[in-house]
């Protein structure tokens, strides 16, 4: 079960209960199809910056800060995946582009592995831009579907949230 509370996150699983704190954080609330303010991008680079939670971070960081451990590969596998879906998307090769995407799935250590966190907020994104008919959203759904065994039941459930569009506030 999965309960959201002012300031926090609370997941259980089995006998175990994991919180997430999101005090002091700028919540935005926008509904899917609901177009984003124009200060959004900036908001939101602004918060990738300004996070120090390493997974994905360093990829999509505007500062110059310290580079990650050299023996952590994911970053390289990852920044591998998006450079060649934003060659695919350039040219419009949607079905390739979510075949690539998809390769992030499982990847990352920990309960929320770094690429499911990633595309959770891909799937997220395209309804939030009005852009839920999209290709690239569209087949990305499909592909999602059969690879959800590569994750672990936890981020297995927030995808399958996430592919049924619904988002916890935090992701909001």
């Amino acid at each position: 079960p999965v309960s959201v509370s002012e300031d926090h996150l609370f997941i259980q699983s089995a006998n175990l209960l994991y919180c997430f704190h999101f005090s002091g954080c700028q919540i935005l609330t926008v509904h899917p199809g609901t177009p984003l303010p124009s200060d959004c991008a900036e908001l939101i680079q602004r918060a990738i910056d300004h996070s120090h939670t390493g997974g994905f971070r360093n990829l999509f960081t505007s500062d110059i800060s310290p580079v990650p451990d050299p023996e952590f590969l994911i970053l390289p596998a990852a920044r591998t995946i998006l450079d060649e879906c934003r060659e695919l998307v350039t040219k419009k090769s949607y079905p390739d582009a979510a075949i690539c995407l998809s390769r992030l799935i499982g990847i990352g250590i920990g309960l929320t592995p770094s690429g499911d966190d990633f595309l959770c907020g891909i799937l997220a994104g395209f309804p939030l831009w009005n852009a839920a008919r999209h290709p690239l959203f569209l087949q990305l759904q499909k592909l999602l579907h059969d690879c959800l065994a590569r994750t672990n039941d936890i981020r297995r459930t927030f995808l399958c949230c996430a592919l049924d569009g619904y988002f916890s506030e935090a992701i909001h």
